[in-house]
């Protein structure tokens, strides 16, 4: 997931990212041998474009964490044939989706124990640059 959402977070192009990222995501599940068509692109543009959003964004002081989660139930219809909803309103930060909101609950405990969210920067100021 994070592949795909990383060719997407690029933006190489002033104007169709996504439709890129489609295609190239496409052409590249093709090489393996996949018989993948643009259908479930062409079906759920916009919302393909939204989980590519919540795959990157974070805003760690409202407690708001990328997620792949929604780009991971995409893929699962486009893969395995499931019938996941895939809807625009279930992709809201304020979504009470427990699966999300356990990653905040652990940040936020993490968060506690290093001094807020300037421990948190700290921390990943120290990955980054280590």
């Amino acid at each position: 997931m994070k592949f795909a959402s990383g060719i997407w977070q690029i933006h190489p192009f002033a104007e169709g990212d996504t439709r890129s990222t489609a295609v190239f995501i496409v052409k590249y599940l093709q090489t393996f041998g996949l018989a993948i068509q643009n259908d479930v692109f062409a079906d759920h543009s916009w919302y393909f474009r939204n989980v590519l959003v919540r795959a990157n964004y974070n805003n760690l002081p409202k407690g708001i964490h990328a997620t792949a989660h929604y780009l991971e139930l995409f893929f699962e219809n486009l893969l395995m044939g499931t019938r996941h909803e895939l809807k625009n309103r279930n992709l809201h930060v304020d979504n009470t989706d427990s699966r999300i909101q356990s990653a905040g609950i652990a940040l936020g405990i993490f968060a506690a124990q290093t001094g807020g969210a300037a421990g948190i920067g700290k921390c990943l100021w120290k990955y980054r640059h280590r």
